[in-house]
């Protein structure tokens, strides 16, 4: 097999991160998928708030936050194919609010400070890194899976192993 991080080669694709992808069987929009993943958390991370006063519905102004570079916020629902919600539904007010559904499937949403929304935004970064960390070890598991029976193995000696290995040798 070629080195997978081959620099005398001019095509990217037959390099690096992609190249290890394609000999795993990662399909292209598969691969397209996890670059886009990885753009998401990338730009996420970025995502700035700031305390204001905010609309809470029926209960006037309150103190809550805000998405400060909202451009950004933008572009990331567009990776996330959420930019069909509306401002009021979309991941930017998502992150901004604490959401409890009660009896009567009735919706509250209380705003939060900025610090809480940026370890709301935290919670969201590590759960989507999981499960894309997730998907690469499956990757490499099924690209560990033997095809043929082994000629040998690797094997772990235990405690009681090692006592039972012991036991033909005489006492010291």
């Amino acid at each position: 097999m070629e080195r997978m991080n081959n620099k005398l080669s001019d095509d990217p694709d037959d390099t690096g991160c992609r190249a290890a992808l394609s000999h795993a069987k990662v399909s292209a929009k598969e691969q397209q998928n996890m670059w886009t993943t990885v753009a998401i958390v990338l730009k996420l991370g970025s995502l700035v708030f700031k305390n204001q006063k905010v609309n809470a519905g029926g209960s006037g102004m309150m103190d809550g936050s805000v998405v400060k570079n909202k451009d950004l916020a933008n572009e990331i629902s567009k990776l996330m194919k959420l930019d069909h919600l509306s401002e009021e539904d979309g991941l930017s007010k998502m992150l901004c609010i604490y959401r409890r559904i009660v009896p009567g499937n009735k919706v509250i949403d209380s705003p939060v400070n900025a610090k809480q929304a940026e370890d709301q935004k935290n919670a969201l970064l590590k759960d989507i890194y999981s499960k894309m960390f997730d998907e690469i070890i499956k990757c490499v598991n099924r690209v560990l899976i033997p095809t043929r029976q082994p000629e040998a193995f690797v094997g772990i000696l235990d405690i009681f192993g090692f006592e039972v290995c012991f036991t033909s040798l005489p006492p010291v």
